[in-house]
């Protein structure tokens, strides 16, 4: 036989070839993930949430669409392709918000003026699909049906891709605030999220063929969530997490991991600011919500003070006097919204509710009480905190109070209309606690209700048009009527006198136009922009961000604390899995 030692080193080489062999059929590890900053195009910025904006990835991760602004403030959606950096605008798409992809990339949808709009890439063509007066969000399946919520406060509706016939998914009346759906593998079940009064989102699983919604077991989630290679990426807690998920059984398994920390989230649009799809990840840093600022100007814009603050603040609204103020203020991560109050003599801050769903407060004509939106419907308290709060008006219904007549009998405010979900103007009776329907825009929303000094005229606004317009009526009869803004409004406000009316633009600039009222008539000016402000998407709340003094000399808005160009890049990330 062989010599024991060459045997041996026979041995040992065959098992060095094998060795050699079985390392080099190894597949070879993944790259590991890329992360690189998204940068809007020169002389344009990515527009925020609330405005509308938010990134969106192509199914095969490749290309990304979001919306960008101009210098001149116009939106419009901008693409950009991966594979060659080059971006572009897409012409006809000027006021664009909330863009989806179709399944094959070709096409986009996205609403705008108060419809559901297909933009097809090759060839530019613009097909209007559906009415959808505020659109919050739209998926597209591969059997060319695209879901998607109409307005802030509805349920879900679905039409095909090439137009048809809209039908009803999830009716109005079930008020589940559903927005930005997202189709499963299987294109006929999908993610949506449910949205409550307090901001707080809940995930669920639905069907293109009707059924019970089934539930994902997910605590203090935003309400957008992609499914891609195996896992469910949904915001929590300021993060950006991944879980396992089964599309066919429905089920969440495992622990979640964190792929981002600190992703910005618009909590009252129900959207944190991320996308998913096919190994790519685009998401942006930042805290829960805006920090604001309440500022001051006078007629020419100049500012004459500011309060600061450490949260985010909404629905002002000025004492009588002039020298307090309401708000509604959210704290930073929990989301807890409550009504506090503002003494401009002692710069004193002071909290008068502790629900954590308190917002929209209104001042009763004589100083001495507030009026709010609470957890079960309209509450009343003293101003200075003292006493106890009463329930004027219970309700589930999510209604607005935008103004405490002046006659102290009434609190006008907006909620789902009695036989429709669209907001409708109310009156409620304090002395009865009954509510009775003021005003409801034939096809849209009536929002802002704010009654002349003398209780003769009704301002408000209302987006049956497609956008929103301010409007007056005589009161109590509404029998005239006439619009007072040219090219959008929102918020309108009245001087004292009655002798003026102000309102937002779009861009928050603030216009006014003098009223002279003859008689059941009235005459009008040209609208007249007084100044610029840097509102952003507060501009564009459902409730009041602004408010002006008596006499029409100090205009007070809640304006963030960083403005809209130093928000932070969009963040890339190539290839993530988890535990890399």
């Amino acid at each position: 036989g062989l010599p024991v030692a060459l045997a041996l080193g026979g041995a040992f080489a065959l098992a060095l070839v094998a060795a050699i062999g079985a390392w080099s059929l190894k597949p070879a590890p993944p790259p590991p993930p890329t992360w690189s900053d998204l940068v809007p195009p020169a002389g344009m910025r990515f527009v925020s949430q609330m405005s509308g904006g938010h990134a969106v990835l192509s199914p095969d991760g490749q290309r990304f669409a979001t919306v960008v602004a101009d210098s001149a403030n116009v939106r419009r959606v901008m693409v950009r392709d991966f594979g060659s950096a080059a971006a572009s605008i897409v012409a006809g798409t000027e006021g664009a918000i909330y863009p989806f992809w179709s399944p094959n990339g070709r096409s986009i949808g996205f609403f705008r003026d108060g419809k559901l709009i297909r933009y097809d890439l090759d060839g530019g063509a613009l097909t209007t699909l559906a009415p959808a007066l505020e659109g919050r969000g739209g998926a597209w399946s591969r059997d060319n049906v695209i879901v998607f919520a109409p307005t802030s406060t509805s349920g879900l509706n679905a039409v095909s891709a090439a137009g048809g016939d809209v039908r009803v998914l999830v009716p109005d009346s079930l008020r589940k605030n559903y927005r930005f759906p997202h189709f499963l593998p299987d294109g006929r079940h999908f993610v949506v999220a449910s949205l409550d009064s307090s901001g707080a989102s809940r995930l669920e699983v639905l069907s293109l063929e009707g059924g019970e919604p089934r539930p994902l077991p997910l605590g203090n989630v935003s309400g957008n969530a992609y499914f891609a290679d195996g896992l469910l990426y949904f915001w929590q807690d300021d993060a950006l997490r991944a879980r396992r998920f089964d599309p066919r059984g429905m089920k969440l398994t495992g622990e979640a991991v964190t792929v981002a920390s600190q992703v910005a989230n618009a909590r009252l649009r129900g959207r944190a600011d991320f996308a998913v799809a096919a190994g790519c990840v685009v998401y942006r840093h930042g805290v829960a919500e805006s920090v604001d600022q309440l500022v001051v100007r006078d007629r020419g814009g100049k500012v004459v003070s500011r309060v600061e603050n450490r949260s985010g603040l909404m629905d002002l609204d000025l004492a009588p006097s002039d020298r307090a103020v309401a708000w509604s203020q959210t704290e930073m991560g929990s989301g807890k919204t409550d009504v506090w109050t503002h003494d401009f003599d002692r710069q004193t801050t002071v909290r008068l509710t502790f629900s954590g769903t308190a917002d929209d407060p209104v001042w009763s004509p004589d100083g001495s009480r507030i009026a709010w939106q609470g957890p079960g419907g309209i509450v009343l308290k003293g101003a200075s905190g003292a006493g106890s709060e009463t329930m004027a008006y219970p309700t589930t219904n999510d209604v607005s109070p935008s103004q405490w007549s002046p006659d102290g009998r009434t609190i006008l405010f907006a909620g789902p209309g009695e036989r429709r979900l669209s907001d409708a103007l109310w009156s409620l009776d304090l002395e009865t606690g009954a509510a009775r329907e003021l005003l409801s825009a034939e096809t849209g929303n009536a929002r802002f209700a704010q009654l002349s000094a003398d209780g003769r005229w009704l301002a408000y606004a209302s987006n049956e048009s497609g956008r929103y317009e301010v409007y007056v009526q005589d009161h109590p009869g509404l029998r005239g009527r006439w619009q007072i803004s040219a090219r959008g409004g929102i918020a309108p406000r009245w001087r004292r006198d009655g002798r003026e009316l102000y309102y937002l633009d779009y861009d928050g600039k603030v216009v006014a136009v003098s009223v002279t009222a003859r008689d059941s008539s009235l005459t009008l000016g040209n609208p007249q922009v007084l100044f610029e402000t840097a509102m952003g998407p507060k501009a564009a709340n459902r409730t009041y961000s602004w408010d002006v003094d008596a006499q029409g000399t100090r205009f007070h808005t809640v304006e963030p604390m960083r403005r809209e160009e130093d928000r932070q890049p969009l963040v890339m990330v190539r290839r993530w899995r988890p535990g890399r």
